[in-house]
């Protein structure tokens, strides 16, 4: 296993979401990760011994980030030692990038049944989401009717309908010209 390169903690604007961001790195992983507690055991060691730490109910890589998201039966203050020390511990970037090891847990692409919207989401939103510790991910599109996913520090958040009202709805529909319904999950 390689060293690893120093990292930052910080809050997201979801008060249940924690991110760890590697700034020396690009990318932890080529696909964005996610996994739940009640998925446990995933195969991989970093996932296993956070999502085993008390409170924590997901944990979410993308880009050169890590987030956790916790229970709202425990607080940041109890928590951030633990979880730096498993990622010093359990981050192996060869375990991420394996495709076979990381299959179960690859958070879908962007669906890319409409090109003109799969090329918005990925310009503007992935972006935007990812700098939060999160994404929004489009699932579909059919008839004005917009599906999709919330992932990480978004799944969750307070701010989640704003976002979807605010930067997806209003400048999605005025720019393809009609009436748009957006339905997120998380």
């Amino acid at each position: 296993m390689q060293p690893l390169p120093p990292f930052q903690t910080r809050a997201t604007p979801n008060p249940n979401a924690y991110l760890f961001e590697f700034p020396d790195l690009e990318e932890l992983s080529p696909w964005p990760l996610q996994a739940r507690c009640n998925q446990l055991p995933t195969g991989l060691d970093l996932f296993d011994c956070l999502l085993a730490v008390q409170g924590i109910e997901r944990v979410y890589i993308a880009g050169n980030f890590i987030t956790a998201i916790k229970t709202n039966a425990v607080e940041w203050y109890e928590l951030t030692v633990e979880l730096r020390s498993i990622i010093r511990h359990h981050l192996d970037l060869s375990v991420l990038a394996d495709p076979q090891r990381t299959a179960a847990l690859r958070v879908p692409p962007l669906s890319a049944d409409q090109p003109l919207i799969h090329e918005w989401f990925a310009r503007r939103i992935l972006p935007a989401t990812e700098r939060d510790g999160g994404g929004i991910y489009l699932r579909g599109y059919d008839s004005g009717r917009l599906a999709v996913e919330a992932v990480g520090a978004c799944a969750g958040c307070p701010h989640l309908s704003q976002t979807v009202e605010q930067g997806i709805r209003q400048p999605l529909a005025q720019q393809l010209g009609t009436e748009l319904r957006v339905e997120a999950t998380a």
